[in-house]
């Protein structure tokens, strides 16, 4: 006996983003990583870094203000940004995110971003398609 299956586009959609899901921890996918690549790179944009991922200015004026003539102020502002969006912003906690945000017209480090990108998301995904949307870039 033949079976067919007749399955809508989305549930289909979601069947395929299930079978891609898989955990970054995994894969060795650490903040930590990423924030003494980004924060020791371009420490003093940190500001508008966190206004790329939707920080509330009240926020990142406390976060001024808690590191102000501290040694290294900018790069401990720029961990605080980073630690701070996980619980904060709206917008995704990913990899790709944070890539994205690196290529911004405020920002404008798409070097540095290529650079992660290559290091982070390439190494271990060679194959899958990078978008923002993507839960395997999800950041531990």
């Amino acid at each position: 006996m033949k079976w067919s299956v007749f399955i809508t586009r989305p549930i289909l959609v979601t069947l395929l983003l299930n079978l891609g899901t898989c955990s970054c921890a995994d894969h060795g996918l650490r903040m930590r990583d990423l924030m003494n690549d980004v924060a020791s790179v371009i420490p003093a944009k940190w500001r508008v870094v966190g206004i790329q991922l939707e920080l509330p200015s009240g926020t990142l004026d406390s976060i001024q203000q808690e590191h102000a003539g501290k040694p290294q102020a900018d790069k401990l502002s720029f961990e605080t940004v980073l630690n701070m969006w996980k619980g904060l912003s709206k917008i995704p906690y990913t990899w790709v995110t944070i890539i994205d945000a690196l290529k911004a017209p405020l920002i404008g480090e798409n070097e540095l971003a290529e650079k992660l990108k290559a290091k982070y998301i390439r190494k271990v995904f060679p194959k899958e398609p990078i978008s923002s949307d993507s839960y395997c870039y999800e950041m531990q």
